[in-house]
């Protein structure tokens, strides 16, 4: 039998034509023909292509866990998600978002205590985002001082079921703060519900339930935490 030539593939041929050709010609012999598969050259990778790949996949392994947690790794993913929705503070820092809160929601009855069509309320309609800023910083500083206050080695005992935490159905110690403060902010967190803004009294109970919480706090803390802004404030105006 003439043997068949074979002309070598052209260099700027395409892998998928390279392949058609190495199919034809061995199906035109009469013997059986291992056919290789082609595999077409490595191109350049941009590096955000590649980041973003990898940013991909490492998404979707989280959103799986999260989706379809077994029982076993359940706990693990809520502790994770807990150090993202309340990060670590430390314990004077957490007292004085307490004591920036209360002064933020005296502000606020201030304003409520206003007529409606006055002109304190006018222009507080451009600080209630700041003011409800304010106030979702909480979240991360109450647990903390609640720890302190009961001696708890997990924050997250401080709080009931319901907020998230791991203590029994109203025995979190932190509870009656995120219970008054619901009353003050939307659920988004965003600004200040109407009802707040048109009252001074949701402001008044969150500000009530706060000093009530802060008066279990030892007094060393206390005292380090408003001398720390007490010279907040000096070097503010220094500034």
């Amino acid at each position: 039998m003439a043997s068949q030539c074979v002309k070598p593939f052209s260099s700027q041929a395409s892998p998928a034509r390279s392949a058609q050709k190495l199919t034809r010609v061995s199906n035109g012999r009469a013997r059986s023909v291992v056919v290789a598969s082609v595999q077409p050259p490595h191109q350049h990778v941009g590096r955000r292509s590649l980041i973003l790949s990898t940013a991909g996949a490492a998404t979707a392994a989280l959103l799986g866990s999260l989706l379809g947690p077994s029982p076993a790794s359940a706990d693990v993913v809520k502790d994770l998600l807990r150090g993202y929705t309340r990060p670590d503070v430390g314990t004077q820092d957490a007292v004085v978002i307490l004591m920036d809160a209360r002064s933020t929601l005296k502000e606020i009855q201030g304003i409520a205590a206003t007529p409606s069509d006055s002109e304190e309320r006018f222009r507080a309609r451009a600080f209630w985002p700041a003011y409800a800023k304010r106030l979702r910083a909480v979240a991360e500083a109450a647990p903390v001082v609640a720890g302190v206050v009961v001696g708890a080695g997990d924050k997250e005992e401080t709080l009931s079921e319901y907020y998230g935490g791991k203590a029994a159905e109203g025995a979190g110690v932190a509870d009656a703060v995120y219970q008054a403060l619901g009353r003050v902010l939307t659920i988004s967190g965003r600004t200040i519900r109407a009802e707040a803004q048109a009252s001074p009294q949701a402001a008044a109970d969150a500000e009530a339930a706060i000093s009530s919480f802060l008066q279990k706090v030892p007094t060393p803390l206390l005292e380090s935490a408003q001398e720390f802004r007490v010279a907040r404030a000096a070097a503010a105006t220094r500034a």
